[in-house]
């Protein structure tokens, strides 16, 4: 990918494209990293896409052997876009509703990518609880976050977005994005101009694990490691690009495949805590290093200090 030499738009722009989340495969290591997870698990599973936007986790299982997808999608304009991506695929359930309620079908995997800046920032644990009380959890990927802290420069956006290169991804992501332009609308005229060009170096240093998170928990989920805590203590009205410190973290699908947060053209995350909206979020669900359920199977702190 490179530079456009046009100018960005504006997320305020009139011209919004069909699907918004279709943004969340421009990203080729994320993308990259479900491609091989699809190609590991998928064949004859039964799979639920939770937040499915533009059907490319659906599209990508059945690419690789999945037996039905059951799509839930909360975005009411997104379903006619699954509805196309998917239509060579009529086993295929689509879900309109809230995944923090709703009951879920019989599965073999439920898989996201509902991840926010800080990751636990949209909406996962309500979502993650509803499908504990179902007894499902365990079948929920990715399974793990871990927690990193690094020194870099804080990042800065060009006015001009990014123009991509579908020789970045993965063939089944060119043979997704082909069809979606075939089928929906143009992704390189609506979605990419949208994508912003990081102006500041990459150059990430002295990276060091501070923690883990294991996703498959219910009592841990929201446990964060306590050298995060130092984003709590960020007044509101502050700018938070000021903290000396730098966190991100690597999501796993499994206990090989990962994709993360850190420094990179692409990124569909940028360093944490991201915006206030997510900063509030993320802050209101975190537990910093505290285990406050005694009778929890994690009340050992499970986390570098």
């Amino acid at each position: 990918m490179k530079e456009s030499n046009e100018l960005r738009l504006p997320y305020s722009s009139d011209a919004l494209p069909a699907c918004w989340e279709l943004r969340c495969c421009l990203d080729p290591e994320k993308m990259i990293a479900y491609d091989a997870f699809f190609k590991k698990y998928a064949k004859d599973k039964t799979i639920i896409d939770l937040g499915s936007g533009s059907g490319v986790m659906g599209w990508l299982a059945y690419k690789y052997g999945a037996k039905k997808v059951y799509c839930v999608e909360y975005v009411e304009k997104y379903i006619p876009v699954i509805e196309k991506m998917l239509e060579e695929y009529p086993q295929t359930e689509i879900i309109h509703g809230d995944a923090s309620k709703i009951q879920f079908p019989e599965a073999d995997i439920i898989i996201h990518e509902i991840f926010g800046h800080n990751v636990i920032d949209e909406y996962i644990i309500p979502i993650s609880r509803n499908i504990h009380k179902q007894g499902m959890l365990d079948k929920v990927t990715p399974k793990k976050i871990e927690w990193v802290q690094f020194k870099a420069e804080w990042i800065k956006y060009s006015d001009y977005h990014i123009e991509h290169d579908l020789n970045d991804f993965p063939e089944s992501m060119n043979e997704f994005l082909t069809l979606y332009s075939e089928k929906v609308e143009d992704w390189t005229e609506t979605n990419s101009k949208y994508e912003a060009w990081i102006d500041t170096s990459l150059e990430v240093n002295d990276l060091q694990t501070i923690g883990y998170t294991d996703l498959t928990k219910i009592d841990l989920i929201n446990h964060v490691p306590y050298k995060l805590s130092v984003l709590k203590k960020t007044d509101k009205k502050e700018n938070k690009q000021d903290i000396e410190e730098k966190f991100g973290w690597y999501a796993y699908l499994d206990e090989e495949i990962k994709f993360s947060n850190i420094l990179r053209q692409g990124n569909n995350w940028t360093m944490m805590p991201g915006g206030r909206g997510p900063f509030n979020r993320f802050i209101k669900e975190a537990e910093f290093n505290e285990n406050i359920n005694p009778l929890a199977t994690g009340a050992q702190c499970q986390f570098l200090v």
